[in-house]
């Protein structure tokens, strides 16, 4: 038996390894060379060279919080705060952009408190608090590309320094005051609480016909749930891509389920012919999907649960807080949906050129 159990570990580690690898595709692409600038034209630089370092960033943050002095166009607080976070004072940022670093920083606070409380759960060195942890840092990233699009004096090349320093100000409770004081000073009910930013270029490309025939119809069946659960139109912001994501980090979640089912499967027939376990054995018909649930095992299937609540209190977070839909109602929704794990274009880099965009029929879709 602790042979079997032993097995068990394995093969439920090495699934995880794959999420942890899934992950790394969709961030792969920050460190990828700098794309060109919409228009071709050169982007002004968000600060001196030396700002980019990460040296230089962290001792700004430290002066921007033992400071008193602000900018006159906004609160002395909001002021350190956006300098800790992007590493110098930059007074002129736009509602929208602040509204949208913010959101960001949030995010990162709310997954950040997710892994924490699935930590009291698990092993300190356990790969679900890494594959958790992983989404904090992709998704703030992403979301930092998403405020170089509403705002191009922002520097997308700093994703990483920027990170850092939201890490840092997460444990400074002036900046979490200050950046939900920014939520709330810049959100009108009139207006989409996610600000809007140019995303032809990036939804063009899973409606290529370069993808995968069933990608594109995922992701076209997806969209028209979408669209019409939203009551907006869900490409002009990144509300139709956190749908993906989270679709495809469940599909994938679902798939080393039921592949850790069917090993428990094939070891219980060990068991009852006595047969030695062999990981080469290929799966017969009684590994059907009809028959696996009654394999069910507590340790693994507990596993999956924590991560499955842990993507849904995640991305929960972002449909509600993010984009204004009734998170219970989206989430149900979207689990109806099965997202191939292979879409690494879900990752928002700056806006590209593209010399031709597709994008799906509003009214086909909606239907």
């Amino acid at each position: 038996m602790k042979t079997d159990k032993h097995v068990l570990t394995k093969v439920f580690f090495v699934l995880l390894a794959g999420t942890v690898f899934l992950l790394f595709l969709l961030s792969r692409s920050i460190h990828q060379k700098k794309p060109v600038q919409a228009h071709g034209e050169p982007k002004p630089p968000l600060a001196a060279d030396r700002s980019s370092h990460p040296f230089w960033s962290m001792t700004a943050f430290q002066s921007a919080a033992g400071s008193g002095q602000g900018d006159g166009s906004m609160e002395d607080a909001e002021a350190r705060f956006f300098t800790a976070l992007l590493g110098q004072s930059h007074p002129s940022l736009d509602p929208q952009t602040r509204r949208a670093l913010c959101q960001a920083f949030m995010c990162l606070n709310n997954v950040t408190r997710v892994v924490e409380s699935v930590g009291e759960k698990c092993s300190p060195n356990s790969s679900i608090l890494t594959v958790l942890g992983s989404y904090g840092a992709t998704l703030f990233r992403s979301d930092y590309s998403y405020a170089c699009r509403i705002c191009p004096e922002l520097d997308p090349d700093l994703a990483d320094v920027v990170y850092t320093n939201a890490l840092a100000a997460l444990k400074v409770g002036e900046f979490m005051n200050a950046a939900s004081n920014v939520l709330q000073a810049t959100y009108h009910s009139a207006d989409l609480k996610r600000p809007r930013a140019p995303m032809d270029d990036h939804y063009a490309v899973p409606f290529r016909s370069t993808l995968a025939p069933e990608e594109t119809m995922a992701c076209s069946n997806l969209l028209a749930t979408v669209r019409g659960l939203a009551g907006y139109d869900p490409l002009s912001t990144d509300l139709f891509n956190d749908a993906v994501v989270y679709a495809m980090s469940m599909t994938h979640l679902r798939q080393d389920r039921e592949e850790t089912l069917r090993m428990q499967s094939r070891i219980a027939r060990w068991e009852k012919a006595g047969m030695p376990p062999s990981l080469d054995e290929v799966p017969d018909d009684s590994d059907s999907a009809e028959s696996l649930e009654s394999y069910s095992e507590p340790e693994p299937e507990s596993s999956f649960a924590i991560i499955a609540n842990a993507y849904r209190d995640i991305f929960g977070y972002r449909f509600a807080e993010y984009h204004g839909l009734p998170k219970e109602e989206f989430l149900e929704a979207l689990d109806k949906h099965s997202i191939p794990p292979t879409a690494t274009w879900v990752h928002i880099q700056p806006r590209q050129n593209v010399e031709s965009t597709y994008m799906p029929d509003q009214s086909a879709s909606s239907q």
